[in-house]
């Protein structure tokens, strides 16, 4: 359960990171 939600967590991490990465570079 602990390594799921460990593993959610990193995810979430890279899908922000990649928002951010695509809002950057459309601006």
């Amino acid at each position: 359960m602990v390594g799921g939600t460990r593993q959610d967590l990193k995810f979430s991490v890279l899908s922000c990171e990649k928002l951010l990465l695509t809002r950057l570079n459309s601006s």
